[in-house]
């Protein structure tokens, strides 16, 4: 027997009166129900860092204020603390090259500015302290890497990202859930952590700038640091990271990261030939 036109017509409008009635809620104001909230703070911070290790691309703007002591003259002596205030970078990274550039100023030390490319294993770098050419070198961490042999996909992130949610494994490495915080028009999990020396050497992996960075690089063998993490709630992508780092005789610096265009196509190229400087 055939079904009831009337039963036929009422199944075909039941999907079409839900997803009118979808829209009418957001249009009021309402939201559809989302994913459950995470609650443990190791938990957040995981979550950012796996989404971090699929990323493609990020954009990170940095502001950065505090003093340091830095032996500008080379005799072994700090000289007067110099601040850092109004110090800004600009940073946008290739992560599945492994590629990034950044453009960088600051004004409390020595005026410098300038810009960094790190891509094909080789590290670019010109300042307003070193000339108008860039400096090459082998990037820091690829000590086998070949210009013109870009990084695996995702070789540079995940394996970063891999040792961020080991380390959170690690007993004494407690972070803190704050409240809900706003953050680049929307609402995101707040998070401290707390970290003394020996934990943020490992944390850092023995990371180094290059050593053609043009002033001192400060001791960091005692520092420690208070990291506070803005992931977003719906996302779980980092969307601000605030650092304080005491580094005790050598100063201590606040440092304001924000962090945008998750996944957004960037495109890095090292610098013409004729504006690298020659190597010797």
């Amino acid at each position: 027997m055939p079904s009831h036109p009337y039963r036929r017509c009422s199944d075909l409008a039941r999907p079409v009166l839900l997803t009118m009635t979808a829209i009418v809620v957001l249009a009021c104001g309402g939201t559809l129900p989302s994913a459950p909230a995470l609650v443990d703070p190791r938990e957040i911070l995981a979550a950012a860092a796996t989404q971090a290790a699929s990323a493609t691309s990020v954009h990170i703007d940095l502001a950065a204020d505090g003093a340091l002591a830095i032996d500008l003259t080379g005799t072994g002596s700090a000289s007067t603390p110099i601040k850092l205030t109004d110090t800004t970078a600009a940073i946008d990274a290739d992560l599945a090259r492994g590629a990034t550039r950044a453009t960088f100023s600051a004004p409390g030390l020595l005026g410098v500015r300038g810009e960094a490319i790190v891509v094909d294993g080789v590290s670019y770098l010109k300042t307003s302290l070193t000339g108008p050419l860039y400096r090459a070198q082998p990037a820091s961490g690829a000590p086998d890497a070949s210009p013109g042999v870009p990084e695996p996909s995702g070789r540079a992130s995940a394996g970063i990202l891999e040792g961020v949610i080991a380390f959170l494994k690690e007993p004494g490495v407690e972070p803190t859930k704050n409240a809900d915080a706003p953050c680049g028009g929307t609402t995101c999990y707040s998070v401290t952590l707390k970290i003394g020396a020996e934990q943020l050497g490992r944390l850092l992996g023995g990371a180094t700038l290059p050593s053609s960075v043009p002033v001192p690089i400060p001791d960091i063998s005692s520092a420690t640091a208070e990291l506070t993490f803005l992931v977003d709630r719906q996302t779980t992508r980092l969307s601000g990271l605030t650092a304080f780092a005491d580094l005790g005789d050598s100063g201590e610096i606040t440092a304001d990261l924000t962090l945008s265009k998750w996944d957004v196509p960037v495109t890095i190229a090292a610098p013409p030939a004729d504006q690298v400087q020659p190597t010797s």
